[in-house]
Parts: structure tokens; C-alpha cells; sequence
């Protein structure tokens, strides 16, 4: 009883604050998007009228980042990113926060994302992580925008129930990120401070390289899109030099997040973003993205 009255209550102050109406049985929230009993495992929503229930789900933890994945075969791919990991907490989803979560439907390229519009967002309510058992439950709802197709679509009534996590490597002097859904790690990693921002730059052995330039220095979370000052460069290759930019299309968008930066200058964070190339009129996605103990120099 504790635990549906728990989650009750995040879906109606979720759905108080995004769509001005209350929590009921009949609107799913603890009971599920798809009937009367509850998610005893796995993940449902409803992909705006349509109930949504992934086939296939996972999660992963690297550091405090906390990656949730689900699959509908019909209607398509929902990811939850949270860079903190406290149980009965509820997390922000906007252009500011350090956590989004995001959308793409089956057979399309567009993703739409909680941070691509100031009226996208929504909420995620973490009822359990069990560091014992690597299970984690919880519950969100959300707005997601994409910038192409300039709709926004409506995932709510979401449960995520008992999902067990897999722990990744954390990079604890480096730069990682999954590019079009392959992980990648930079094998050389670096990064400068001065009255300009921060830059950092990984590299791997076969001169995959990601660039990043920040107009700021301080902790906080950045918008990488056409309008910014701020920039990602993505290199393919060594024998494929033509870059990919985060600001070269007004369809193409993201967020860095510097989570802290030491008194030595020592630099953590995450990002998401996708980037693009003209010439060939190629988009990549990157996601999951961690830098950490990147000293600034």
C-alpha cells in the first residue's frame, strides 16, 4: 500500500505541474498504462494516446550515471539518462537540468528529446536503486521535442519496475560516450581553462576524436545547438577528416553538463548530443556521454 500511495503521489504532482489534472486509476499511473494491474517488471508508458510497452529493456550504470532503455516493436525506443542515483528523489527533465530522457519512433531518424524546446521537460520519480541487488524501479512522465519535425510528443502513465542494471566502467581519467549506439572510449584525453572557456578532446587509437569548446567556466549545464556559442566537433577517423559539428544545422541539438570542477582544475561532467555534417548531409548521434578527471590546464 505504501509503495502504490508513494507512487501515486509522484504522478500527481508530475502531472499537476505538466498537465494541470490528477492521479487516478483510470489514467494508469501506479496501475500501468495498459490495465488494472501494476508494472511488476519492465516498462510501459503511453506514447501520446497509444500504450507503449517495451519488449526489450535494459539499464546501465557508469559512475552515477543511470541509463534506462526500453523497446516497443511498434512504437519505438524511449531512454531515461539520470546523472544521480538517490531512491525516493524525484528528477527534472528540461534544457537545464543535468538528466533528460528521450524518444525516437520505429522507422525514423528523428529523436525528440526533453531538452530540445523550453516547453519540452517532465519529471522522473527513482522509488528504488538497490546497489545490492542492481534492481531499479520508478516513474516519469514527459514532454519530448524535435526540432525537424517541430511536434511534440507526450509520454506519460510511465513505470519502470525491478529492471536490473548493469554496472560499466567508469572512466575515471577520460572521455566516453556511446557514437550511433557503439561505445567508445578515448584512449588520449585532454583539456584547457582560460578567459575564452574550457575545452576538452578525446581521442581514440584509430583517430576517432571528439572536441568539445564551452564559452563559460563554471559548473552548469549548456545548451549545443545552432544559436550557441558552444561546440562539439566529432572526427569519424583518420582516414575520414571531415568533421561533424553540433551547431552546423538548426536540427541538431544537445546539452554538456559540467558537474563539477576541482579547486586543482579538474574537470567531471556528461553530455548528449547529436551533430552533423553538410557536405554529405550525414547526422550521428552521441549519447550516454562522461568525462572525468580531465585536468584543465
Amino acid at each position: 500500500m505504501q509503495k502504490v500511495l508513494t507512487k501515486c503521489l509522484a504522478y500527481l504532482a508530475v502531472a499537476f505541474i505538466l498537465f494541470g489534472n490528477s492521479c487516478s486509476i483510470d489514467e494508469g499511473g501506479p496501475t500501468g498504462p495498459t490495465g488494472s494491474k501494476s508494472v511488476t517488471e519492465g516498462i510501459e508508458a503511453r506514447v501520446d494516446s497509444a500504450v507503449w510497452k517495451a519488449f526489450n529493456y535494459s539499464a546501465f550504470l557508469c559512475g552515477k550515471q543511470l541509463t534506462i532503455l526500453g523497446l516497443d516493436s511498434t512504437n519505438g525506443k524511449l531512454t531515461i539518462t539520470l546523472n544521480d542515483t538517490v531512491a525516493g528523489k524525484t528528477y527534472d527533465l528540461n534544457t537545464v537540468s543535468a538528466h533528460w530522457a528521450t524518444y525516437q519512433p520505429n522507422n525514423s531518424n528523428d529523436i525528440y528529446t526533453t531538452f530540445s524546446h523550453p516547453l519540452a521537460g517532465g519529471m522522473v520519480f527513482l522509488s528504488l536503486f538497490n546497489k545490492d541487488s542492481l534492481i531499479v524501479s520508478g516513474s516519469f512522465i514527459f514532454y519530448a521535442y524535435n526540432p525537424r519535425t517541430k511536434r511534440t510528443i507526450t509520454i506519460s502513465e510511465g513505470d519502470f519496475a525491478n529492471i536490473s542494471y548493469t554496472k560499466e566502467t567508469y572512466p575515471t581519467s577520460g572521455i566516453r560516450a556511446y557514437i550511433d549506439g557503439k561505445l567508445w572510449n578515448a584512449t588520449t584525453s585532454q583539456g584547457t581553462i582560460n578567459d575564452d572557456g574550457i575545452t576538452l578532446q578525446g581521442t581514440n587509437a584509430g583517430g576517432e576524436q571528439l572536441f568539445f569548446k564551452i564559452c563559460n567556466r563554471l559548473k552548469d549545464t549548456y545548451a549545443l545547438n545552432s544559436q550557441s556559442c558552444h561546440m562539439v566537433r566529432y572526427i569519424v577517423s583518420s582516414t575520414d577528416t571531415v568533421p561533424f559539428f553540433s551547431n552546423s544545422s538548426p536540427y541538431v541539438d544537445g546539452k554538456f553538463v559540467i558537474s563539477d570542477i576541482s579547486t586543482d582544475s579538474v574537470a567531471q561532467g556528461s553530455f548528449i548530443l547529436s551533430v552533423y555534417r553538410p557536405n554529405d548531409k550525414k547526422t550521428v548521434q552521441i549519447t550516454q556521454g562522461i568525462f572525468s578527471g580531465i585536468k584543465l590546464r
